[in-house]
C-alpha cells in the first residue's frame, strides 16, 4: 500500500451519530446475503454476525430458527436491535457484544456460520482485514459457512470520492462536500474477486465470489427520487477441515 495514504477510518462515534439521525437506515427487511445464508444452513445453526448494526439480519436469522451472536461497536445500534428482537424471541437465542471485533472473546470452532455484510470495506489495510479473516477461521467449525460482503470497485463514485491509492482500492470521501457530514475525509477500501479470494483462500474452500447490488440506504436517493444502489462483492465458502500452516 502507498504509505502516503492516511489511515482514517469510520469510528463507532460516526456510526452512533448516523444511527441517531437516520435510525434504521436500511429498513427492517433482511439483506439478500442474509436470506441466502438461511437457505444453505442447517436448522438451528449458530451464527456469528460481525458489524450487526441495529439487527436487521440478526433478526432474520433468529426468526428462521438460528442462534445468533451479534457484534458491533455502536452501542445505540445494538440497543435498537436488542429491543426489536426481544419483542419476538426468547433472549437466549441472541446475544450482543458491544466491542471492536478484535477484542471480542469467541470460542474456537464454536460457530456454524460467520456473517458480515458491508463491513469489510470499512476496515483498514493495517492488519485489520487479516485479523478479521483470522477470526472467521478461528471461530468456525470445520466445514462451517463463511459469507462476507464488501463494497466493490464498481461502487466508486467520482462525485463523492477521490482515489487515494487506486491500485490498492483505497478511496477517500471528498473533504469539500458538506452534505457528506462525518464521511468527509474517511477512507474506503474497495474489493474485487481477486482480493477477497486471496484474503480467505488459505483457510477456506468451495469459494464462490459474485457481485450484486442493493439499496445504499433509505435516505440516499438520486435527483429522480430513486434509491441509490451500492455495488458489493460477496464471498461464500466453507472452512477447511485442515488448518492452513502458519
Amino acid at each position: 500500500m502507498n504509505r502516503a495514504v492516511r489511515e482514517t477510518h469510520f469510528s463507532s462515534d460516526v456510526w452512533e451519530r448516523r444511527f441517531d439521525s437516520e435510525g434504521q437506515l436500511w429498513g427492517n427487511e433482511a439483506s439478500p446475503p442474509a436470506k441466502y445464508l438461511t437457505k444453505v444452513l442447517e436448522h438451528r445453526s449458530t451464527i456469528l454476525e460481525v458489524g450487526a448494526g441495529y439487527g436487521r439480519d440478526s433478526n432474520w436469522f433468529v426468526e428462521n430458527g438460528h442462534t445468533v451472536t451479534a457484534i458491533d461497536k455502536a452501542t445505540n445500534a445494538l440497543s435498537i436491535a436488542s429491543d426489536d428482537l426481544k419483542e419476538k424471541i426468547h433472549s437466549e437465542n441472541v446475544s450482543f457484544i458491544i466491542s471492536d471485533f478484535r477484542r471480542a472473546s469467541m470460542g474456537a470452532r464454536s460457530q456454524d456460520a460467520f456473517f458480515a455484510h458491508r463491513l469489510l470495506h470499512l476496515l483498514g489495510n493495517n492488519g485489520t482485514t487479516q485479523a478479521f479473516a483470522d477470526m472467521a477461521a478461528k471461530v468456525l467449525k470445520p466445514d462451517g459457512r463463511l459469507l462476507v460482503t464488501a463494497r466493490s470497485f464498481n461502487d466508486f463514485n467520482p462525485n463523492q470520492m477521490m482515489w487515494a491509492d487506486e491500485s490498492q482500492g483505497v478511496a477517500k470521501y471528498r473533504d469539500d462536500i458538506e452534505s457528506l457530514g462525518d464521511r468527509r475525509g474517511q477512507n474506503l477500501y474497495f474489493w474485487n474477486e481477486e482480493r477477497i479470494t486471496r484474503l480467505f483462500e488459505d483457510d477456506f474452500e468451495d469459494i464462490t465470489v459474485k457481485e450484486d447490488t442493493e439499496m445504499e440506504s433509505i435516505g440516499n436517493v438520486d435527483d429522480k427520487g430513486k434509491p441509490v444502489l451500492t455495488h458489493y462483492v460477496s464471498i461464500s465458502a466453507r472452512r477447511k477441515y485442515t488448518p492452513a500452516p502458519r
